[in-house]
Formats: C-alpha cells, structure tokens, sequence
C-alpha cells in the first residue's frame, strides 16, 4: 500500500457496522485495512470496496480472542500501512442469558473482546499516533453502557467500561491532536442477537433499530467533528439522562423488563 491517502484500521469488518464502516471510509478517500474472523468475506468486502471507490484494501483473518492477537494486528497495520492515523475498535459480542448459566468459556472470550483487546490496541495506537501528531479513535460502545443490564450483564458492563474509559482517553489526549470518540448505537440488525442467542425477531427490537449504514456514517461523522460520545439517534438520548436522573436499581429494573419483553417478541 504505497499510496498517500489516508488510512484506517476497523475490526470485525467482515460484517454488520463494521462492513459499513468499510465503506463509509472508503467513500471519504481512506485506504482500508481489515480484520475479522470470516476470511471468505473480508475477501468479498475488499474486492466490492476496491471496484467501487478505488482505494486500497489490506485484510487479515484473525480470532482477536488469541493471545498476542492485538500485538499481531498492530504489527502487521503499521508495517503494510505506515501512515494509518485512524482506529476503528468496532470488535465485540454479546451473550443472552443469566450469567450464572452461560459457559465461562463464552463469557471469557466477551471480556478478552470487548475489554482486553480494545484496551490494548489503544495502548499501542495512541503513542504511534501520538508520534505522527495526529490521530483518530472511534471505539463502539453501546446506549447498553448507560445502564445495568441484567440477562446481558457482562456485555453491558463491558461496554460501560467502552464509555468511560473512552471518556477518559479523550480528555487525556485533548491536547496531542488525537481525537478520541465513542459511539454508542442502539439495536440494529446485524448478526450481533443471532450470535448472542437472542430472538432478534422481536417486534420491540425491530421498531428501534438502525441501520449498520445509518450508525456507521454518524459515528464517522461524529469522529471528524471531535465529538467525545456520538449516539446516532435523538431517540435513544432518554437513556443517558435516565440514568443521571433515576436511582441505578431503577434502570437496571427497567433493562430487565425490556429484554423480558423484547425476547418474548
């Protein structure tokens, strides 16, 4: 990838926000480097991205959920791609179900996921970065980080901790030219509930659902305009005043009977 233009890294491309992220990026003249677990179709996606809007696309096939995984991935970005400025953290599962029932195994890898891997590419990105003297970060959180979110609890953990250590960072890094952002979507229908084992045929889901298009394009726009927490739609910023304004068991009570609702459909 010898080209000048800018350049971008974005986990779990292979599908839902990150695939739209992919384009969204392209369409803004960034050369793309992508990564996912589903080989086949980062092939798809790089081939229909280069046909469409001639940037340069680099994939790498990768479980992030390894050990070293995230060094791996570094490595390999500044290496192929010595100029990338631009991180897109957008990896990350859920699991449905009471915590004390779902296997740790699957629970484990959430947290590696969603937390470790997450942490340590920031680690590693914001001195590079920080060398060039400049930079941009979007991690995706979620309006789950918010609130406590029982039947989902290490997931809206997880992404609490998304929320506030991307809070943290921003302010941090206010002053090297490193613009660090969270965006936190709502449902949308990705592959994100069928994984989870979640009936995303529910009625309540679908009525508040974004497109991954839609979210993608407002958390880029968001990024470039140095806005620290980017919730895509007017409708869901009840949530974050809720949880300012009510006692936390109260929202934690009204997660739950969401989900009780929402999965019966």
């Amino acid at each position: 990838m010898t080209s000048p233009k800018k350049s971008v890294l974005i986990t779990g491309a292979s599908s839902g926000i990150g695939k739209e992220f992919a384009r969204v990026f392209a369409e803004n003249g960034y050369d793309l480097l992508l990564t996912g677990r589903a080989e086949s179709e980062l092939k798809k996606i790089a081939y229909d991205i280069q046909e469409s809007y001639g940037v340069e696309v680099a994939i790498k096939a990768i479980d992030l959920t390894t050990n070293n995984a995230a060094e791996k991935l570094f490595d390999w970005a500044i290496t192929i791609e010595p100029r990338i400025t631009c991180l897109v953290n957008n990896a990350g599962i859920g699991n449905y179900g009471k915590f004390s029932k779902i296997p740790w195994e699957k629970e484990n890898e959430l947290l590696q996921l969603n937390i470790t891997v997450l942490t340590r590419l920031c680690h590693l990105f914001i001195p590079y970065f920080k060398e060039k003297r400049e930079g941009y970060i979007l991690n995706v959180a979620s309006m789950a980080g918010f609130q406590p979110g029982p039947y989902f609890s290490t997931y809206y953990a997880s992404k609490s901790y998304v929320l506030l250590f991307t809070e943290a960072l921003a302010l941090e890094h206010k002053n090297d030219n490193i613009h660090i952002s969270a965006l936190c979507p709502g449902p949308s229908p990705t592959n994100f509930f069928k994984r989870a084992n979640f009936p995303n045929s529910s009625f309540v889901l679908k009525f508040s659902m974004l497109s991954p298009a839609k979210v993608a394009r407002i958390g880029y726009k968001g990024l470039m305009q140095g806005k620290t927490i980017i919730i895509p739609s007017f409708k869901y910023h009840a949530i974050p005043l809720g949880s300012r304004f009510f006692p936390r068991k109260t929202t934690a009570k009204i997660s739950k009977k969401f989900v009780e609702i929402a999965s019966r459909g």
